[in-house]
């Protein structure tokens, strides 16, 4: 009697714990309506306001957006494009040895998406970009981790998910819809070969005092390693209405 009771609570312990620590899976549609509110539209200008490029970027909190720093490199004002509404915004950190930065935009006060752990990615998952290719906002493409290779005391993930000029910035995100890194660059020697900053780098940024900065970083302060073929931002054009720059970072 005693081991059918002690067998029972342990059937149930298990019932209730498993579903914590096992992230479901979903489909591609719930992945894009739970992550695509977290991507935005990065557009850099020149002193006089004048579009000159576009890339993409993701919110990590309230008034706060990542995008790689040779976005940002392009200009010297930036404007956040969040569902189709601009926000003023200024540099608040850079980290150019990881070629991220941080934007502050107080004005824009939406929620980050959950966040992923590099820990649980592997070859072969699928994984899903939403970002904004040639100004075309909100753009979704899917794919697998082809690779994970190591940098700077993390991994750089290498995808096969689409990308082109104006996606750098984006979200990667995994099966259940979690920003799992950023793509940034590509090899355009072949095919398919993009590559995604990890999430612990975003984070790190994302976790720094904002402070005012008038420089931008410089582009020979990014490593040579993936600065030879950053997914570049897209010259400045005009998509239903919006004047948006456009380009891989």
């Amino acid at each position: 009697m005693h081991t059918v009771l002690l067998c029972s609570c342990m059937v149930l312990c298990l019932v209730f714990i498993w579903p914590r620590g096992t992230a479901q899976a979903a489909s591609p549609e719930q992945i894009f309506a739970r992550a695509a509110p977290s991507v935005v539209v990065v557009e850099v200008m020149n002193e006089q306001g004048t579009p000159l490029a576009q890339g993409s970027g993701v919110i990590t909190g309230p008034g706060l957006v990542i995008t790689p720093c040779h976005v940002v490199q392009a200009g010297r004002r930036f404007r956040i494009w969040h569902k189709e509404t601009p926000f003023a915004a200024t540099l608040g950190y850079a980290d150019p040895q990881r070629d991220l930065c941080q934007l502050h935009t107080p004005q824009l006060q939406a929620s980050a998406g959950p966040r992923g752990t590099i820990k649980a990615l592997a070859v072969g998952q699928p994984v899903y970009i939403i970002s904004a290719p040639h100004g075309l906002t909100l753009t979704f493409t899917s794919g697998i981790i082809s690779a994970l290779r190591p940098a700077l005391g993390s991994f750089l993930i290498q995808t096969d998910a689409a990308v082109s000029p104006g996606s750098s910035g984006g979200g990667l995100f995994d099966r259940t819809g979690r920003l799992i890194g950023m793509p940034c660059f590509q090899l355009q020697e072949g095919q398919h070969l993009n590559f995604a900053l990890p999430i612990d780098w975003i984070a790190d940024v994302a976790l720094q005092p904002v402070r005012y900065m008038e420089t931008r970083p410089s582009p020979d302060t990014i490593p040579a390693d993936w600065a030879q073929h950053p997914t570049t931002p897209h010259p400045a054009r005009k998509w239903l209405g919006l004047t948006r720059p456009g380009g891989p970072d």
